[in-house]
């Protein structure tokens, strides 16, 4: 599943890319308009090991966050950039266009 938001006043643009599977990992290939600024992109991901996964503080099975968040700069981003979403995962990149 892929969800997109076009450039925004600042000339920023986001992706936000899911994967449903619960057991496999997927390679994706972006397909984008438009260069974006240096070939830079952040990378925002949410992973887990179980699809039921939470951190709340109440949590029966662990009082740690089972649920991860990890940011990641890209380089050499651009059209054709390719990247593998984990099982059950959620991807968000943000990057700047040129001007």
């Amino acid at each position: 599943m892929v969800a997109g938001r076009g450039p925004s006043r600042d000339g920023r643009r986001a992706l936000n890319l899911l994967n449903l599977d619960l057991e496999r990992s997927h390679p994706v290939v972006l397909q984008l308009d438009g260069a974006p600024a240096g070939g830079k992109a952040l990378a925002c991901w949410l992973t887990a090991d179980r699809v039921d996964a939470n951190n709340e503080p109440d949590n029966p099975r662990t009082p740690e966050p089972e649920v991860a968040l990890h940011e990641e700069q890209l380089a050499g981003f651009g059209p054709d950039y390719r990247l593998t979403l984990p099982a059950h995962s959620m991807c968000v990149l943000q990057w700047e266009l040129l001007s």
